[in-house]
């Protein structure tokens, strides 16, 4: 089984940032609290979009979305 190259998107707080070139693993500076991998760039920028537009939801909620 290969490993798959995914779109990432990177939670930091209240950020959110896309990679748009897709990688194996993810690599921030400063490191991100948690990543979140997508198998096409418009999935991620679906999930980012939650992500940016929907600030008030936070927590479990927040995560759930991203799914």
């Amino acid at each position: 089984m290969s490993a798959e190259k995914k779109y990432w998107i990177a939670l930091n707080g209240p950020s959110c940032v896309i990679s748009r070139t897709p990688w194996l693993q993810p690599v921030t500076i400063p490191v991100a609290h948690q990543y979140f991998g997508f198998s096409t760039l418009e999935e991620a920028e679906r999930a980012q979009d939650i992500c940016l537009h929907q600030p008030d939801v936070g927590g479990e909620a927040r995560l759930q979305l991203l799914r």
